[in-house]
């Protein structure tokens, strides 16, 4: 073919196949929602603009809402913070609401239900007051009669699912955040529960138990949880009607909190005078498994669903730093495992070494390791709690007692360290250590960490992915232990 022909072809594809990209696709989604705006039923709206709502409830109860700085109140048939979700929602559906077909002269109202009783939902935007009046379903397709004010110059059609909306129960118009707070500012927090209370305060360092005293540490976690299921927590309903405290079942909550906001972290300088108090309290039972409860605002009880709140720690070890040992398990070089040397008379060795290569699979030295112990035992590691506290402090005597002075056996992990001045490349940081005692099939180990005086227990569950003795880790973790024991070693292995 001769090529200038075949170049005045591909020129010609060029242009086809711009004026299809330029003109049909991006021309047409430019027409469509020119077309779709033309067909708005308020064009000279737009959502932000809307600062007042005036519709009825699915009940059929009148209600008015105000927008002020960003947020919603209701202001009938009472006064209460609005659903921020909701009425946004609400807003922004009256502002893009599109009909669908228009009749330009219309019969009377009250053919297309438009008349008197008609549903109507007012709004302001600016300073321009607006209504559409809400008819009913046309005859054919899934479609609703609306028009603009009363005395309408012509009938739209609307799809019915856009109308139904603009539908929601008073209480959906309501705020249903129990309480309003912000997690970082919480700096000071009372539990109380039937029979016991506990204080919490943060501290530059974490959550610490201020009452009752002496218990030290708190487990920051399960605060950060208390703290992010309240805030996540909404009513499924409302009491308005005030209750006695006893018949509500408030005189002795069941669970009760106590968040105070803005006086200051405990060791970060002076704590200021001021600040305030949100209270959280739950009451008796009611039906559908729901809940009394005291929140955010005074005068109303909020009905929230008993699974949500089930799950809030009402017992003191809940409270408390039960952590042995953490570390990031991918930063992790090494562990090693030592035993009490009388355990390990005449079985070799005393001491294992596992340590991860080059492409993350770890190795047991000097003896060669079942399949994936080690990788299990250095997970459990990285995350090890106790499940229960046996002492906040032992003497000397006593720890023998329970097999601590001397450990049984003691875990370290490290973590690898590149070269830095003065420092070997690969040099090896220890990161975390626990000590083992005597271990209960049923109850599990006593275990501790070297920087404290609490004494816990492990899961028994955890025996088989962690030596909780030098007999332990033979029978289970080392691959032929049988003989290993008779051969007193060999030769270091993998996992």
């Amino acid at each position: 073919m001769n090529p200038r022909t075949t170049g005045l072809l591909a020129l010609a594809a060029a242009l086809l196949g711009a004026f299809v990209y330029f003109y049909e696709i991006r021309g047409g989604d430019r027409r469509e929602r020119v077309e779709e705006a033309s067909r708005r039923i308020f064009p000279e709206v737009e959502a932000s603009e809307i600062d007042l709502l005036d519709l009825s409830s699915t009940e059929g109860v009148r209600a008015r809402a105000l927008r002020e700085q960003g947020r919603w109140l209701l202001v009938e048939p009472l006064d209460f913070p609005g659903d921020t979700v909701a009425l946004d929602g609400i807003a922004g559906s009256l502002a893009q609401l599109t009909s669908e077909s228009a009749i330009e002269s219309p019969r009377e109202p009250g053919v297309y239900g438009l008349g008197e009783g008609a549903r109507r939902l007012a709004f302001r935007a600016g300073e321009e007051r607006h209504e559409l009046v809400i008819g009913k379903q046309t005859p054919v397709g899934e479609s609703t009669y609306v028009a603009r004010g009363a005395q309408p110059e012509r009938v739209l059609t609307v799809a019915t699912w856009r109308i139904d909306s603009l539908s929601h129960g008073l209480d959906e118009l309501r705020d249903r955040r129990v309480l309003v707070f912000d997690r970082g500012a919480v700096d000071e927090l009372v539990i109380r529960w039937p029979g016991s209370e506990i204080v919490l305060a943060k501290r530059a360092d974490g959550w610490w138990i201020r009452k009752p005293a002496g218990a030290g540490r708190a487990d920051d976690p399960q605060v950060e949880n208390l703290l992010s299921d309240l805030s996540f927590l909404r009513a499924e309903g409302f009491v308005d009607e005030p209750r006695p405290a006893e018949e509500a079942g408030l005189e002795e909550p069941a669970f009760e909190l106590l968040l105070r906001i803005g006086k200051g972290v405990e060791g970060a300088g002076e704590r200021a005078a001021q600040g305030r108090e949100l209270r959280f309290a739950l009451g008796s039972a009611v039906e559908d498994r729901q809940r009394l409860a005291l929140g955010k605002e005074s005068g109303v009880l909020y009905r929230v669903d008993e699974n949500r709140i089930s799950d809030l720690p009402r017992d003191f070890f809940a409270y408390r730093f039960k952590t042995l040992s953490s570390f990031v398990l991918s930063e992790i070089s090494a562990v090693e495992i030592d035993f009490r040397p009388e355990e390990s008379a005449g079985q070799s060795p005393a001491g294992v070494r596992l340590e991860r290569d080059a492409v993350g699979v770890w190795h047991g030295s000097p003896l060669e390791l079942r399949e994936g112990v080690a990788a299990r035992l250095v997970a459990e590691l990285a995350q090890l709690e106790g499940v229960s506290i046996v002492a906040d402090a032992m003497g000397p005597e006593e720890l023998a007692a329970v097999g601590l002075a001397p450990p049984g056996v003691i875990l370290r992990a490290y973590a690898a360290r590149g070269p830095e001045a003065g420092v070997d490349a690969g040099a090896a940081l220890p990161v975390a250590e626990v000590h083992l005692g005597h271990s209960d099939p049923e109850r599990g180990a006593i275990a501790k960490a070297p920087d404290r005086d609490t004494i816990y227990r492990i899961d028994p569950v955890l025996s088989e992915q962690i030596p909780v003795s030098h007999e332990a880790f033979m029978s289970r973790f080392v691959a032929n232990a049988a003989d290993e024991i008779e051969g007193g070693g060999s030769e270091a292995g993998g996992d």
